[in-house]
């Protein structure tokens, strides 16, 4: 899949090395995070080669954790003591488990629905603006540049200059995977549930790690199975009436 993308587009090593700099950078801030330590792009691209493109640098860890998420209903929630955080929109999408039936390998083409699905039931039509924090379930670097495509951050080809731009980073108009994702914490299962609980607490203000400035909407991400056929996507949202409870 990495590789046929980057044929396709020609993407640069260098991009998906970035791709692992910037999660290390965030997972600097983290105190869950597994992996902690800083790399630079000499340090991926040195790292021993495993499958064109791939290098170790650019894969996921083998760890253990737990996540855990708590739901309530609305009318309990305004009774808790916490900032109030909406599942405005949430859905799934299956492709199959076989790569040779799939209609591209090269880009992310189920992500790509889902998220035109679940943006439309969200009302987000413009996904880079309309957003403030996302976390992503991206444990191979280049994953990370086609789900930006598939989300519609960027058009085909152009989730290169999206990262190198550091509109992806924290400070940036829309910081992805700010717990440093799955590159710097892989622990299956636990992992791919983490991406809504980060994003919770994101909008809660109580981010752990880097807190984005002013986040009120958010996106969180997992993905799975063969081939990682399967994709959950869920839009989550400060409750706009819960103002009074910011501080």
């Amino acid at each position: 899949m990495a590789a046929a993308y980057q044929q396709r587009h020609q993407i640069a090593d260098t991009d998906i090395a970035l791709v692992a700099v910037k999660a290390h950078d965030h997972a600097g801030s983290n105190p869950n995070a597994h992996l902690r330590n800083q790399v630079t792009i000499e340090d991926v691209l040195s790292s021993p080669l495993l499958a064109t493109p791939l290098r170790v640098g650019m894969v996921c860890p083998v760890s253990s954790s737990a996540t855990a998420l708590l739901f309530t209903s609305e009318r309990r929630a305004h009774d808790l003591r916490n900032p109030i955080v909406r599942v405005r929109a949430i859905g799934s999408s299956a492709d199959t488990g076989r790569v040779s039936g799939r209609q591209d390998v090269g880009a992310m083409y189920s992500l790509a629905l889902l998220a035109e699905r679940v943006f439309a039931k969200a009302g987000i039509t413009r996904p880079r603006e309309d957003l403030d924090v996302a976390e992503i379930f991206s444990p191979y670097a280049p994953f990370e540049l086609m789900q930006y495509e598939a989300l519609g951050l960027c058009g085909p080809g152009r989730a290169g200059d999206l990262l190198r731009s550091g509109a992806t980073r924290v400070g940036g108009d829309l910081p992805v995977n700010v717990s440093g994702g799955p590159l710097c914490s892989n622990a299956g299962v636990a992992a791919e549930l983490a991406p809504f609980g980060y994003v919770a607490l994101q909008l809660m203000g109580q981010a752990l790690g880097e807190q984005v400035d002013g986040a009120r909407r958010g996106i969180a991400h997992s993905m799975g199975s063969t081939w990682f056929m399967s994709n959950v996507l869920g839009v989550l949202e400060r409750d706009p009436q819960d103002r009074s409870k910011e501080d």
